[in-house]
């Protein structure tokens, strides 16, 4: 198990807005298959039929919506959550991602554009096939089953983030263009 428990906020994603049904579902999947089933904060407005999708599912009470946060309350999110999980259908160079980067959080990403140019499979990160409920429960699992390695991709994720992502690096790489 984890060295630190299982928050509230074990499994995070922050654009609600981007919230598929991917990520409920694989939540549905894996308590059916008795897995660990860490709680789920996401952070965003939701629509009606999201909440009623954990409803149906039975899993409404491992699910958090957060609504609108400040910085300060995304910061205790991120600070909070075990891994970040973005389930975008088509995505660019994620904000979402770099903040959970550079908070330490390895991440899962459905491979739909902007998450495969930083998210390195079996580094920094997994990435599964858009939409595919399934491969996410799986990626998920994998996670939560070996703390040691997420902990390792999720301090690769800050080395990543200082390095591509710091005011400092960005400053440096326009100065030098």
């Amino acid at each position: 198990g984890w060295r630190r428990p299982v928050r509230s906020s074990g499994v995070g994603c922050k654009a609600a807005a981007k919230m598929r049904p991917c990520l409920l579902e694989q939540y549905i999947i894996r308590k059916r298959r008795g897995r660990q089933v860490p709680s789920l904060g996401v952070v965003g407005d939701v629509s009606a039929d999201h909440r009623a999708h954990a409803q149906s599912g039975g899993i409404s009470s491992e699910v958090r919506f957060l609504g609108a946060i400040d910085d300060e309350g995304l910061s205790e999110a991120y600070s909070e959550a075990l891994i970040y999980v973005l389930p975008s259908d088509e995505e660019g160079l994620s904000v979402a991602i770099q903040e959970a980067m550079a908070s330490g959080l390895a991440i899962i990403s459905t491979d739909c554009g902007g998450p495969s140019t930083i998210v390195q499979p079996g580094r920094t990160g997994l990435l599964t096939p858009v939409g595919d409920a399934a491969a996410m429960a799986a990626a998920i699992d994998q996670l939560l089953s070996d703390e040691q390695a997420t902990s390792a991709m999720g301090e690769r994720c800050r080395g990543v983030a200082q390095d591509l992502f710091s005011r400092w690096r960005a400053g440096r790489v326009s100065v030098e263009a």
